[in-house]
């Protein structure tokens, strides 16, 4: 299985990073997805998969220029339903969701 970790970093930073802040930043991106993996996160069980984080609350903190909560945008509102699909998936169904929208410096 492959992974994609996608992130931002403002143009040229990411250019100016000696080699070793290159890699850490990978590193910390390849560690998450060790977290999600069977036996840490879920399990298989006889009724299918098993969320092994219990117990937990997520607070969702998604910014962006356009207005995906509600309007035109709605079907293209990928994040949320994205995010709280995995953190169900590992035990973690109570997601509160916070938003900052249509902002555009």
């Amino acid at each position: 299985m492959k992974y994609i970790c996608l992130g931002y970093m403002e143009p040229g930073k990411f250019e100016g990073m000696t080699e070793d802040e290159q890699h850490a930043i990978f590193d910390e991106c390849f560690e998450f997805n060790d977290r999600l993996r069977a036996g840490r996160a879920f399990s298989y069980t006889t009724n299918g998969p098993k969320g092994l984080v219990t117990g937990k609350r997520a607070v969702l903190a998604l910014a962006s220029g356009g207005v995906f909560s509600n309007g035109p945008a709605t079907p293209f509102d990928f994040h949320e339903p994205y995010l709280r699909a995995i953190l169900g998936f590992i035990g973690i169904p109570d997601v509160d969701v916070v938003r900052v929208e249509g902002y555009s410096p």
